[in-house]
C-alpha cells in the first residue's frame, strides 16, 4: 500500500530538503538548583506532579507538588511550589525520561496558547522556563522548501496539545492544534525552540483529508503517534532516517473522535500501554461515556474491547505492567482491569461513593476545613515507581478563599490488582493519603497534569 512519508529534523543537528532546521540560538543551559525539600518529607526523589494553570485563575504558570519522599513514602505536609511563566500555561509535556520539556503559553490569561517555551529542570522537579518562546502562528524563517513535498503551511492557530518524540538532544516536540498538520520543534535542550518541520495530514493513502485533529499523543517508545480530532483519529509510525524522524501515515478511524460538543485539550483522552505500545485506551469513544481499547497500532485501529462508564470520563492512565488502567470521571475515578487480556472490566471500588457502584471518590479535608469527596476528576496519573495514584478534581461544593477550588490527592495503589496495598491504606511509616488544596481551578475538558 502506498504511503506518504514526511521527515522532521533530528533535534537541531540535521537538515533535509523539505524540512529546514535552523541552528539553535546559543543560550546558556540552566543548571537547576537542588530541589527544595517540602515540609514533612525526608528529601525528595520522584513523586512529583506538574499542574499548569490552564487559565483557571489569576496565577500564570505551573504548580509543582512533591508528594513522595526519598524513602518512597508519602510526604506528611503539602507544599505547592508556584513557578511563574510569562503567560497562562496550557499544554505541557515531558520526554519519557524527563530530560526535556515543553510548555504552551498564552499572551494573557487562558487560551489561545500560541507560544511554545523550553522548560529545564523537569527531571528533578525544579522547573525553569528557558529562553524566548516560539510563536506557532508565524511562518518560520527560513520558510519551508516546496520540494520534495509541499507542506502547504507550517503554522497553527493555537496549541491544544504537545507530545515529545525521544529524549535528550535528539528529542523533537510535536505541537497539535487547529491547522493542517503537526508542527515539529527542535532545540529542546538549548533554548529557544526552533522550527523542525511540518507534517501535513493530507497526501497519504489512506488520505485522512484536511480535518481538524488538534490532539497529539506519542507512545513511550516513540515508535508511533496518534492525532485525534472531533470526527476521527489518525495514526503515524515513527522511524529514524538519515534526515531525521520519518512519519508514515498508517490508518484512519472515524469512530474514535471526541465529538463536536467539546474541545478537548491536553492529553486528549488517550493513554498508550507502557507494556505494549501497540495498544492504547481512548475515552469518550465511541460515545461520551465510553472507553475503547485499541490494538494493532499503528498499522490498524482494531477495537479489541469497550465499556460504558456510569459517568463521563475526562482522563486515563495505564500502569506500566499493562494490566490496570485508571479513568478520571465526573463521579470520581474508575479502575479497569483486562488491558493485557483485551477484555475490559470494572474493579470494585476501594473508596466507594453512594449512587455509583464502581466509582471511587476518596474523602479529604478541603481548603476550608470541611470534608469533601473528590469528584469531577480532570486528571489522573501514576508515580514513576508505580507506588502511588494521583488524582486531581474539583468538588462542586468546595469554594476556597484563594479562588483555587481544585484539589490533588495521592493514594497508595497496587497496579497489579487495582486496589490499595496491604496493610490498607497506609504505606508505613508515611501517612495513608496525601492531599494538596488550592490547586488552580481546572477548566472543563482539560487534562494538562503530568505525574512523574
Amino acid at each position: 500500500m502506498a504511503v506518504a512519508l514526511f521527515a522532521l529534523a533530528l533535534a537541531a543537528c540535521s537538515k533535509s530538503n523539505g524540512t529546514p532546521s535552523p541552528v539553535a540560538t546559543a543560550s546558556p543551559t540552566a543548571n537547576p538548583a537542588a530541589t527544595p525539600t517540602p515540609p514533612g518529607c525526608l528529601g525528595v526523589a520522584g513523586g512529583v506532579a506538574y499542574i499548569p494553570d490552564g487559565g483557571g485563575g489569576s496565577f500564570h504558570g505551573i504548580q509543582v507538588i512533591h508528594f513522595e519522599d526519598s524513602t518512597t513514602n508519602l510526604c506528611a505536609t503539602a507544599q505547592i511550589v508556584a513557578v511563574p511563566f510569562s503567560g497562562s500555561v496550557g499544554p505541557f509535556d515531558l520526554a519519557s525520561d524527563g530530560s526535556t520539556a515543553l510548555a504552551a503559553l498564552s499572551t494573557g490569561a487562558g487560551p489561545p496558547y500560541t507560544h511554545i517555551q523550553d522548560v529545564f529542570g523537569a527531571f528533578n522537579g525544579n522547573l525553569i522556563p528557558a529562553g524566548s518562546t516560539y510563536d506557532i502562528t508565524q511562518p518560520p524563517t527560513p520558510t519551508p522548501s516546496v520540494t520534495p513535498t509541499p507542506v502547504g503551511t507550517s503554522t497553527l492557530t493555537e496549541s491544544n496539545s504537545i507530545g515529545i518524540v525521544s529524549t535528550g538532544t535528539v528529542s523533537v516536540g510535536l505541537v497539535g492544534g487547529p491547522g493542517l498538520g503537526i508542527l515539529g520543534l527542535t532545540s529542546l535542550t538549548n533554548a529557544p525552540p526552533q522550527f523542525g518541520g511540518f507534517v501535513p495530514f493530507q497526501g497519504g493513502v489512506p488520505d485522512p483529508g484536511p480535518g481538524n485533529r488538534p490532539l497529539v499523543v506519542v507512545d513511550p517508545s516513540s515508535v508511533s503517534a496518534l492525532m485525534r480530532g472531533p470526527n476521527d483519529m489518525i495514526s503515524y509510525s515513527i522511524a529514524i532516517v538519515a534526515t531525521g524522524y520519518q512519519f508514515t501515515l498508517s490508518a484512519v478511524d472515524t469512530t474514535v473522535g471526541y465529538g463536536g460538543a467539546t474541545n478537548l485539550r491536553g492529553n486528549g483522552g488517550i493513554a498508550f500501554d507502557p507494556a505494549d505500545v501497540s495498544k492504547a485506551l481512548v475515552i469518550q469513544a465511541p460515545a461520551s461515556n465510553g472507553v475503547t481499547l485499541l490494538t494493532t497500532l499503528p498499522a490498524l485501529f482494531t477495537h479489541a474491547s469497550s465499556i460504558v462508564l456510569p459517568s463521563r470520563p475526562h482522563s486515563v492512565a495505564i500502569a506500566t505492567g499493562g494490566v490496570i488502567a485508571v479513568i478520571g470521571a465526573d463521579n470520581g475515578f474508575y479502575i479497569l482491569q483486562g488491558v493485557d487480556t483485551q477484555t475490559l472490566a470494572l474493579v470494585a471500588p476501594f473508596a466507594p461513593i453512594a449512587g455509583d457502584a464502581f466509582a471511587n471518590a476518596p474523602s479529604f479535608v478541603g481548603c476550608d476545613g470541611a470534608t469533601y469527596r473528590l469528584t469531577h476528576i480532570s486528571s489522573v496519573g501514576l508515580s514513576a515507581d508505580q507506588r502511588f495514584l494521583v488524582v486531581v478534581g474539583t468538588p462542586p461544593t468546595q469554594h476556597c478563599a484563594s479562588g483555587n477550588n481544585s484539589s490533588m490527592i495521592a493514594l497508595p495503589f497496587n497496579t497489579a490488582t487495582g486496589t490499595q496495598p496491604s496493610p490498607t491504606p497506609s504505606v508505613s511509616p508515611g501517612p495513608p493519603q496525601f492531599t494538596a488544596n488550592n490547586i488552580v481551578t481546572r477548566p472543563a475538558d482539560t487534562d494538562y497534569v503530568t505525574v512523574r
